[in-house]
């Protein structure tokens, strides 16, 4: 990760995503890698971060930094990274919430799939999440609604929202919608 050639720091954190778990001794320098000059380096930090799993009170920080990086690929495996780690990340709520608003779709579906994984942990997410239900991605709205369902009872107030995405134009969404609200 200290190489001088972005190719080789970008490998070595995929070998260490690869490796997973089992690679946690590597996390304080994918985190100092999740600000490395080359985007695909920060990226492929924030991908292996998500797969090895580390302390978040260790990498939650940095994560959160790492959803404002100007590379819209780096904000969304930093989102994932978050998600994989569920609700011990916490922490990340409110900086995810912001990321929901994110000027990319993939990014914007990504947030919304980390904040779900906070599962009621979330409930303050709520009115962003609804938000979404009317994103203009189809994705952004599956993602929505399931985070949605994932975030339980303590999305009780979506439920308005949600039976209005029944007549979503788009099938997936209907059916995500349907599922949510069996959940909540």
């Amino acid at each position: 990760l200290e190489d001088p050639l972005w190719s080789v720091r970008r490998s070595a954190a995929w070998a260490l995503a690869e490796i997973g778990r089992e690679a946690k001794d590597a996390v304080p320098a994918l985190i100092e890698a999740l600000r490395d000059r080359e985007w695909s380096v920060r990226k492929s930090a924030a991908w292996a971060l998500g797969t090895i799993h580390p302390d978040p009170a260790e990498a939650v920080p940095a994560l959160i930094a790492a959803l404002g990086d100007r590379a819209s690929d780096v904000r969304y495996w930093a989102a994932q990274a978050l998600g994989q780690l569920g609700p011990e990340a916490q922490e990340a709520l409110s900086a995810l919430v912001t990321t929901l608003t994110d000027v990319d779709a993939h990014v914007r579906r990504r947030a919304a799939q980390a904040v779900g994984a906070l599962r009621a942990g979330a409930a303050t997410a709520v009115p962003a999440l609804v938000s979404l239900l009317a994103d203009e991605g189809t994705e952004v709205r599956v993602a929505a609604a399931q985070a949605l369902g994932d975030v339980g009872v303590a999305a009780q107030d979506a439920v308005p929202a949600l039976i209005g995405v029944l007549a979503d134009r788009e099938t997936e969404v209907r059916q995500v919608a349907a599922q949510a609200l069996g959940a909540l």
